[in-house]
């Protein structure tokens, strides 16, 4: 043995001590690894945690439209000062000390008008003033019982509708998002789990080919003895026997780490040994075009992402259009009285209105207000052109995508076949080699084909499965099951 294969068994015995130790076996299919990958990977959290920031965003766009009711108030503002007022006996300003307390307190409600964009504002508010002078102390109330007032500005686009299209159309996509990070999440489960297990079944294939070559060298060796194989015969066996050994033990060492990698995917402790298993059969999966195509313009979010920069656009559009004319409208209405007492403030109300109307009109500005309308309109156009060419490139690529999927389910069969038929042939010729009907070369072709047979096999179960989870990713949609992923994510969103 050279110094290679016994750097690398002293490696796999060091690995296999440290994490062998107290190793739990925890048998896989895919589907199990599927779902495990989504309920516990920091993966699927990741896009959880983004799903519920998006939620309580939309919440709160959803709550703009509902009043608020907010109390204020100024519990000690004192202030002492040094005042000159007019003596009239001694016919001048003299100085005095004047003090100050003043408390305060209010009750107000607003209600955003989402139909024209304006506020609406009701109030009640009540202020004491009490003052300390050398002249006099003053003590008076001032009452504000009931107050409305209307605020509007027509030099801005109604907020309050833009915002409640938009934001509809932002938390849609936010449930598309997240539909499609678990199918991301999903795609990376299925990749790795067939990583591991086709790495499960190189090791096999390695450590069977290694028994294989033992046995041919021992067999060798026998034959050696009464001179019944050739020189060459037989040392072709003495370095498929050593190249058995270095293969068997790097398969060994990709599946450890294949295997951790896995494990820390899916969340789990290192204690844990993964065993994949392979899939016992294969659905009859039946994708159209047409249908994949008609749920990726439905469900796919990028589409809305861009469907909601459009309307953002438009909203900047209008403003910028608006932005020259600042038109704003005040109105209200109200009681008030100030008396000395607290009771009598609230008695014989004076009442109080008021209407201000303000206007400002450009008149030369070098054509900035021109421009930002003009940088709006582009914004919007190229929002519209970038709609259309992703989705010219998301049909081109679910195309593509159903065309591999049922390129690749309608080899499954074959490959199956093929890795039967290679297991067949292995063993016959075995069976003729210990015979003396078959050469060492035949016995290691077949050894190469029944490998090759089932890796093959395995590979094509991977591209079937990671096909068809990237499809789902695109359209969002559960092909086996005819459910809308989307439709899944609002419902639990409800709940």
């Amino acid at each position: 043995m050279t110094l290679k294969p016994i750097w690398m068994t002293i490696l796999l015995l060091v690995v296999g001590r440290f994490t062998g130790l107290q190793a739990q076996q925890i048998h896989l299919t895919m589907q199990e690894a599927v779902a495990m990958a989504v309920e516990q990977s920091f993966d699927a959290y990741s896009s959880q945690y983004q799903f519920q920031l998006s939620k309580f965003n939309y919440l709160d766009t959803r709550k703009l439209l509902h009043p608020e009711i907010r109390f204020s108030a100024t519990a000690v503002n004192y202030t002492r000062a040094i005042q000159e007022q007019w003596n009239s006996d001694q016919q001048q300003f003299l100085p005095y000390d004047v003090q100050r307390l003043i408390n305060s307190g209010s009750i107000t409600l607003n209600q955003p008008v989402w139909f024209t964009g304006g506020s609406l504002n009701i109030s009640s508010s009540l202020r004491r003033n009490q003052t300390f002078a050398e002249n006099g102390n003053t003590l008076n109330y001032i009452s504000a019982p009931v107050g409305v007032s209307y605020r509007q500005n027509f030099n801005q686009p109604n907020y309050y509708k833009w915002n409640r299209t938009i934001g509809n159309l932002q938390f849609e996509q936010a449930q598309g998002d997240l539909a499609r990070s678990q199918e991301a999440v999903r795609v990376r489960a299925v990749s790795m789990f067939f990583d591991v297990l086709i790495a499960q079944n190189q090791v096999e294939i390695a450590r069977l080919s290694k028994l294989n070559a033992d046995s041919l060298q021992w067999m060798a060796e026998q034959k050696n003895a009464i001179f019944a194989i050739s020189r060459a015969d037989y040392l072709n066996l003495e370095l498929q026997q050593s190249n058995s050994e270095i293969a068997y033990q790097k398969a060994r060492i990709r599946l450890v780490n294949l295997r951790n990698a896995f494990t820390t995917f899916l969340g789990l402790s290192r204690d844990v040994e993964l065993v994949c298993q392979v899939p016992d059969k294969v659905p009859v999966i039946s994708i159209s075009a047409l249908d994949a195509l008609d749920k990726v313009h439905a469900n796919n979010p990028e589409l809305l992402r861009i469907r909601r920069a459009i309307l953002e656009a438009e909203r900047s559009l209008e403003a910028a259009r608006r932005q020259p004319y600042n038109v704003s409208l005040q109105a209200n209405v109200g009681y008030n009285q100030n008396r000395n007492q607290i009771d009598a403030a609230y008695r014989d109300l004076l009442d109080q209105q008021g209407v201000s109307l303000s206007v400002s009109i450009p008149i030369y500005d070098g054509g900035r207000l021109s421009r930002n309308v003009q940088r709006a309109r582009v914004s919007q156009e190229y929002q519209q052109k970038s709609l259309r060419q992703t989705r010219l490139e998301l049909e081109n690529e679910i195309l593509q995508q159903v065309n591999n999927f049922e390129v690749s389910a309608s080899q499954i069969e074959s490959y199956a076949k093929s890795d039967t038929l290679g297991q067949v042939v292995y063993e016959a010729t075995r069976e003729r080699f210990v015979l003396g009907k078959a050469s060492i070369v035949d016995m290691i072709n077949a050894e190469e084909r029944r490998q090759a047979a089932r890796l093959s096999y395995l590979s094509q179960l991977q591209s079937f499965w990671t096909q068809y989870y990237v499809i789902r990713q695109l359209c969002l949609y559960d092909f086996i099951t005819q459910q809308d992923l989307v439709t899944l994510i609002n419902q639990r969103s409800d709940d």
